[in-house]
């Protein structure tokens, strides 16, 4: 340990490694060689995947073992999350890479109870701090929000929505720490990038929306059927069971898909507040997407409150 520090072996955040540090490296220099070294490649991919899915877990049900690691471990924890989700040559299946947006997602601070994460200032303070995550982060979640729609998997299309809430919802957070924020507004120059995110930003605005709406008005139907006592008594066992089946579902993807819609929708807009961001979404190659998710948006919103005035809103949470 003491000839490691000594031979300048640093901290992910940049920092002198202390002596006797376990795992103490250098960091290492992005993007990886693009030939994936022998060695590397010859490792079993469940070895990765093992340790990703403990981790995973280990924040999920006992966060507090999480949290009683060190600082530079879990530096070097987020070192190795935010390497590995940049390179896909170096990690061929695409949902060991979205587990890594599980990992990451547990480094950003808990809003609200239905919302994944965990009120952390330890782990939120190693990730503002962190000298590799500052740079590379932001645009590798981005390029990660686009590759996961080409998963291949036959449940690809509704997993690629989990995996993408990890990314808003760590993408907001360093919005919010002002050396992070310039990495995302940089990211916007690499237009081929940056345009195919928001191409898919706009995409899942427009089915998430649309999907929310359909299960509300599912919702209403139902819970008007309810209202009509004498209807109501007037149905079958084995129907009731099938409408309240329904409702249950509606209720559940209801509010999954109006929860994302509004994560979309907060996002554009909190990106918008730089001028910068503002002319790339003006560009030529965006501006009609934009005008296109504008008018669904309307379209699926104006004039259709009875049919969506359910119960309890706040459940979903709905809020036009």
């Amino acid at each position: 340990g003491q000839s490691a520090a000594a031979g300048g072996l640093k901290c992910p955040d940049g920092s002198p490694a202390p002596a006797g540090m376990a795992g103490a490296l250098p960091l290492p220099t992005l993007p990886l060689p693009a030939v994936v070294p022998k060695l590397f490649a010859a490792q079993p991919e469940h070895v990765m995947e093992d340790a990703v899915l403990w981790v995973k877990n280990l924040g999920r049900y006992e966060h507090a073992q999480l949290e009683a690691l060190s600082e530079q471990q879990l530096q070097l924890l987020l070192t190795f999350c935010t390497v590995f989700l940049g390179q896909k040559t170096y990690i061929n299946n695409p949902f060991l890479r979205a587990h890594l947006t599980e990992v990451l997602v547990l480094f950003v601070p808990k809003k609200d109870s239905g919302a994944t994460g965990y009120r952390s200032s330890k782990m939120a303070s190693v990730l503002a701090g962190h000298t590799l995550a500052r740079q590379y982060l932001a645009p590798y979640l981005m390029t990660f929000f686009v590759d996961i729609e080409f998963s291949g998997s036959h449940a690809g299309f509704y997993d690629k929505f989990t995996y993408r809430q990890n990314c808003l919802r760590t993408l907001e957070h360093i919005w919010t720490i002002p050396h992070f924020r310039k990495s995302i507004v940089d990211a916007a120059e690499d237009p081929v990038r940056f345009e195919s995110f928001a191409n898919f930003v706009l995409n899942d605005v427009i089915f998430s929306l649309d999907e929310g709406i359909k299960n509300l008005a599912k919702i209403r139907q139902v819970e008007l059927m309810q209202r009509d006592v004498s209807g109501w008594g007037a149905m079958g066992a084995e129907e009731k069971k099938d409408k309240l089946a329904e409702l249950r579902a509606a209720e559940g993807q209801g509010g999954y898909y109006v929860q994302m819609a509004n994560e979309l929708v907060h996002m554009v807009n909190y990106m918008t507040e730089d001028p910068r961001l503002v002319a790339v979404f003006m560009r030529a190659t965006l501006r009609q997407r934009v005008a296109t998710m504008l008018s669904c948006c309307l379209h699926n919103l104006v004039g259709r409150g009875v049919e969506l005035k359910v119960a309890e809103p706040e459940k979903y949470p709905f809020e036009p």
